[in-house]
């Protein structure tokens, strides 16, 4: 039997029909996105910058990060992490839903996706913030390195 000890509070929210949840207690606030300013050259994955209550920040595209072909149909919502990360949020289109979610019974998953969970008929994919922001820091690497002529990899842009 379920308790409410062995429950936590995750956010869901939809992309492509999908339904996902992440641990709320990552999440420092949710809030209206305003004007988004796009980084110049950098992958899609990173939506721009953010000026939330005079904090800039850096808004990740889950619909990039998951490549999610359709987009998502409501207002998009940055999901500002809490910290030592409050420096980068994840955007997601609609309102996100607070549910609540035994995840002892949540099969492990490969990837971004942290594990797998049907509770109440529905399925949940249960994101890992860690290995989202992992895998955009790669793409940022990969946008900005290239291979200097002895192999190594220089992050600056210029030859050794």
């Amino acid at each position: 039997m379920t308790t409410a000890a062995a429950q936590q509070l995750n956010l869901e929210f939809t992309m492509a029909r999908e339904r996902f949840a992440l641990d709320a207690a990552l999440i420092q606030e949710i809030t209206e996105v305003p004007v988004v300013q796009r980084v110049p050259k950098a992958p899609a994955v990173v939506a721009g910058l953010a000026d939330i209550r005079g904090r800039v920040v850096t808004l990740i595209d889950l619909e990039h990060v998951f490549g999610v072909d359709q987009r998502s149909e409501g207002q998009p919502v940055a999901l500002i992490l809490a910290p030592p990360d409050a420096h980068l949020g994840l955007l997601v289109h609609g309102q996100p839903q607070v549910v609540r979610l035994d995840l002892s019974t949540a099969e492990p998953a490969g990837g971004l996706i942290e594990s797998t969970l049907l509770a109440s008929d529905k399925l949940y994919n249960i994101v890992s913030p860690r290995r989202v922001l992992a895998y955009c820091e790669k793409q940022i690497l990969d946008v900005f390195r290239i291979v200097s002529g002895d192999g190594q990899s220089t992050p600056s842009g210029r030859h050794a």
